[in-house]
């Protein structure tokens, strides 16, 4: 997800803070009405969605997300009722309204309201949720055929002594940070997104990067049944899958101008439902179409780092409510562990979103959308002040004015910082695992590798980056084997053409080791286990020309040609397939082939040399597919091949049951192939390790050769089965493996053990998985059992770290 980046851009400018919103009166009043601030009486902030009633009627209105009431008099004499869930009401005339009423905090009438002596729902309040689940097919933004927006957001940043009433902002008269952006949202279903930062202001930076897409901190509707802030995921209650983790309560309702209902109900998790994917807050619902009004949540417990509140207004474009406004609180806390934390700085972020220009179904073609969901618009960072005055849905305060002023005369006095400016083609390095030095970078995976047939790898890689040209790429890389006692090398050459450098056309040579059953799959962990624990590999002299890129916006596409030497190791032969007679001890081949990966969604943002295709390691769908055709080369060689291999990974999220994740892979070979080119990777058992999904945990290395095989590995781990609050969860996790394959031809292959997996091969896992608020540890046991049972039951057994 984008939320992940954002975390991480956040963490790399600074801490940061909510800071409090001026109340002061913004809007010009229509004729013949009023605009009124609800705000707290102890922090003086305003409050979301109080409610004004007029006592004779009953009718009222609802106050938007900064406690703005705007509020029509049909008679002067009449008594208004301003109350909030929380809160105190006041009963004021009309001619004793002040610009802001202040609310004060009811412990009591909270308790009432939240906390009831039954931990059932009222069967009014559930009827109207069951009824609102069922209209959400109809009600939810995504259901639409397309819808465009503009989107005006600003973050602001403060920091505070934990337990004390004043702010950064109280005490110097300005915010610790401050950015502005204007987004340009566009979404054609079912898949096309494209968001366009078209301008961006950030305090202290000349050129934002990509910050002005941290303003972004919540998803724009509260209708999918799962969704994450800053990566973390919760359970919505308005859900058929979470519905029952919650109780529901009817607080109150109100009558519009035109006599229709809305209904306020507060929801909590049930007493005996913990963990910090649960919210508690409050629904607003219409009775017309049952459509989300207005949402205030937050977490029910903390997840221990930071807490987050949000909230969400919608209003009527055309026949359907829309949303028009989001705002989303986060609080840095302090280690709890920490005894001075009660003075420790509190770290806070304040974003708000204004919708406009909302257009519903007004987009007939696909055409317009690219190869990104994200972009910058050229000049986003330059746009005139007239453009500004012209997208602020509220004005610059004094503390907003006085943060640009301040933080922009830093940056400008101050060489050391202004060097410090956001570098997109540095970021693109570093995200690439390559540290920029002058116009060349060093590859920092070229420094120091290590598996088990080369032992300990050292070398050195270097590439030019942008600075030594943008459409042009050199590299060369070197490195030395202390097992195998042998030096690989290699350079390549690349030209970078297409809209913004999305294609790249490329010359490779090397001289290096290709692992035994190696393929060109992309779903495995940060650390390849598999790579780094493989025990066996031929040596590859390969010259490439290749071409990446994507295709049709959702699939990622590598296409090559090669010519390979490829020298067979450890005393290994392979006999030709017609004539037997003729051993090799190696082959050249040529070779043609492409690599296919999909999410089924466009990449996620391109900008300059750094290209994300997604944040989100554990996609719902993931498709990988790997072709190939090739012939030997060799005087009086008959080998000739073609080859197929294919992953697909599937993760359903069950809710508090817990998830499932499934992965079907399986390969064929048409034709004859040496050992080092046919399917033996898929066994990686050690005694005691760790988990590398998509193999086998109890089958030894290598231990089967196929050219054909299937292969299904499915893991269920369960919702959390201990949980102290935010302190730790305890869940258990259920893995079954099963596998076969087959061998057309085993007796071509020479100085190995060639033996096919043609019985259904079976395992099962069983662990536990401890999460706290830091980080996740997890054990798994794996046993073999059924066709390829071993005689000794601890030759069955494989003990798993679970690492992630």
């Amino acid at each position: 997800m984008l939320l992940r980046l954002i975390r991480l851009t956040l963490s790399m400018i600074l801490p940061v803070v909510i800071a409090n919103g001026a109340l002061a009166q913004e809007t010009p009043s229509p004729h013949g009405s009023r605009i009124v601030v609800v705000a707290d009486s102890l922090t003086r902030k305003p409050l979301s969605f109080a409610s004004a009633v007029f006592r004779d009627t009953r009718k009222g209105v609802i106050a938007d997300l900064d406690g703005k009431l705007l509020l029509k008099f049909p008679l002067p004499g009449q008594t208004l009722t301003i109350s909030r869930i929380g809160y105190q009401s006041k009963r004021i005339k009309p001619s004793d309204l002040p610009d802001t009423v202040f609310l004060a905090p009811s412990t009591a009438a909270l308790k009432e309201v939240v906390v009831k002596a039954s931990d059932q729902s009222d069967p009014r309040a559930d009827w109207i949720i069951r009824q609102t689940i069922a209209h959400k097919p109809a009600n939810d933004p995504d259901n639409l055929s397309s819808y465009s927006y503009t989107s005006y957001n600003k973050l602001i940043a403060d920091m505070a002594t934990k337990g004390e009433k004043v702010s950064l902002s109280d005490s110097t008269h300005r915010h610790l940070f401050l950015i502005e952006s204007v987004i340009a949202h566009a979404f054609k279903k079912p898949l096309l997104r494209q968001e366009t930062v078209k301008a961006q202001k950030i305090s202290g930076l000349k050129n934002g990067w990509m910050l002005g897409l941290a303003t972004q901190l919540q998803y724009f509707s509260f209708y999918p049944d799962n969704f994450s802030l800053l990566g973390i995921p919760y359970f919505n209650p308005v859900s058929a899958k979470y519905r029952g983790d919650y109780v529901f309560h009817l607080v109150d309702s109100l009558k519009d101008e035109d006599g229709s209902q809305t209904w306020i109900i507060s929801f909590r998790p049930r007493r005996n439902k913990f963990g910090i994917e649960l919210l508690k807050g409050e629904l607003h619902i219409h009775e017309q179409d049952f459509g989300i009004v207005n949402v205030i949540a937050s977490p029910l417990t903390s997840n221990g780092m930071f807490n987050i509140g949000f909230r969400q207004q919608y209003r009527r474009v055309g026949d359907r409510w829309f949303p028009a406004q989001l705002n989303t609180d986060i609080a840095m806390t302090p280690n709890q562990n920490d005894d001075s934390s009660s003075k420790a700085k509190t770290l806070q972020i304040s974003a708000r979103t204004y919708l406009q220009d909302i257009s519903l179904d007004s987009l007939k073609s696909g055409r317009s959308f690219g190869n990104y969901r994200y972009s910058i618009a050229p000049g986003a960072d330059d746009q005139a002040a007239g453009y500004w005055e012209s997208h602020r849905a509220i004005r610059l305060d004094s503390l907003d004015l006085n943060t640009y002023h301040f933080m922009d005369s830093l940056v400008k006095n101050d060489p050391d910082i202004r060097k410090a400016n956001f570098r997109t083609d540095v970021i693109g390095d570093l995200v690439n695992g390559q540290i920029p030095i002058g116009k060349i970078n060093l590859i920092i995976n070229r420094l120091i590798n290590y598996n088990r047939y080369e032992g300990l790898r050292l070398g050195g890689g270097f590439v030019t980056n942008t600075r030594f040209s943008p459409d042009l790429r050199l590299g060369v890389y070197a490195g030395y084997g202390f097992a195998d006692h042998s030096v690989k090398y290699g350079g390549l050459f690349e030209i970078l053409t297409g809209y913004d450098k999305e294609v790249t056309y490329g010359v490779r040579y090397s001289q290096d080791i290709e692992l035994i059953g190696s393929n060109g799959f992309k779903s495995t962990p940060f650390i390849n286990y598999l790579t780094l624990l493989a025990k066996h590999a031929d040596s590859v002299q390969r010259v490439e020309v290749y071409r990446t890129g994507r295709l049709a916006r959702i699939i990622q596409a590598r296409l090559y040609i090669d010519y390979q030497n490829r020298t067979f190791t450890e005393g290994y032969h392979f006999l030709d397939p017609v004539k037997q007679s003729i051993q090799y001890n190696g082959l050249h081949f040529a070779e043609a082939g492409a690599n296919f990966s999909t999410d089924f969604k466009q990449g996620l943002f391109k900008l300059g040399n750094l290209a994300i295709n997604s944040l989100d390691n554990q996609p719902k769908h993931f498709l990988e597919l790997e072709v190939k055709t090739g012939k030997a080369l060799d005087a009086g060689s008959s080998v000739s091949y073609q080859k197929v291999e294919g992953r697909y990974t599937r993760r359903w999220s069950l809710g508090r049951p817990g998830k499932i994740v499934a992965i079907l892979e399986g390969g064929k070979v048409w034709g004859d192939l040496p050992y080092g080119m046919l399917f033996s990777n898929l066994g990686t058992y050690d005694p005691y390790s760790v988990v590398i999904p998509a193999t086998f945990q109890t089958m030894r290395w290598n231990e089967f050769v196929n050219d054909a095989y299937a292969a299904l590995f499915v893991n269920y781990e369960t919702g959390y089965l201990i949980q102290r609050h935010e302190r730790y969860g305890v869940s258990l996790v259920f893995a079954q493996n099963t596998g076969i394959g087959a061998l057309a031809s085993p007796q071509l292959q020479v100085g190995i053990s060639a033996h096919p997996m043609n019985q259904l091969y079976t395992e099962a896992g069983f662990g536990i998985r401890l999460r706290t608020t830091k980080r996740n540890y997890g054990l798994m046991a794996f046993y073999r059992y059924g066709n390829y049972q071993l005689n000794k039951t601890a030759d069955n057994l494989s003990v798993r770290a679970v690492l992630q």
